[in-house]
């Protein structure tokens, strides 16, 4: 799709793909401000696109060079979530692309309403739209399950315990005897 200047007001899900010409001393100066994340990357990117404001983090600066073995197709479609058919039609063009990226998605122009006019930093290559129409959900069908038969719960009884304290009230008065009987007879001996 050809890339529109306007970017429509609430715009979301469009990525704008442009040409940075780093060999100029602007093109440069954008590139070094948007990779180091400077402070004044929202102005130079302002400057660059003809307009009052960008918000450089949903700027994406992308040197070929740094994803020839990935491709930008493949690029698009795991890292901007773009549909494949979309890539499909544009292939052959994306298949020339050289040099370094700069990709700019809606939410950089502030909430759209705005035209951009870009300078010649910037080559304005195509427009991609990575909306995609909300899923739709079919019912499922229904379980066919047979009727199980509830018996009602049964009470369990809890385990009787052993009268433990007599047992040992007569293990105790047995240890005596034993001991009164041989403390007894060792006496008498």
């Amino acid at each position: 799709m050809d890339l529109d200047p306007t970017v429509a007001p609430h715009e979301s899900g469009v990525l704008r793909l442009y040409r940075l010409d780093t060999d100029s001393a602007e093109g440069a100066a954008l590139r070094t401000a948007l990779a180091t994340e400077a402070p004044e990357a929202a102005d130079l990117a302002a400057q660059a696109f003809g307009v009052a404001s960008v918000d450089p983090w949903w700027l994406t600066l992308l040197p070929l060079s740094d994803i020839r073995d990935l491709g930008l197709h493949a690029y698009l479609v795991e890292g901007h979530d773009v549909p494949r058919d979309q890539l499909d039609a544009e292939a052959a063009r994306l298949a020339t692309l050289d040099g370094t990226l700069l990709i700019a998605q809606s939410r950089a122009f502030d909430g759209g309403d705005v035209t951009l006019r870009p300078g010649p930093v910037l080559t304005p290559l195509l427009m991609l739209d990575s909306t995609r129409a909300p899923a739709t959900a079919r019912p499922l069908a229904r379980a066919k399950v047979d009727p199980v038969a509830v018996t009602p719960p049964t009470t369990v009884q809890p385990p009787q315990k052993a009268p433990a304290g007599k047992w040992m009230l007569a293990a105790l008065l047995a240890a005596g005897l034993l001991v009164l009987t041989v403390a007894l007879l060792g006496a008498g001996g």
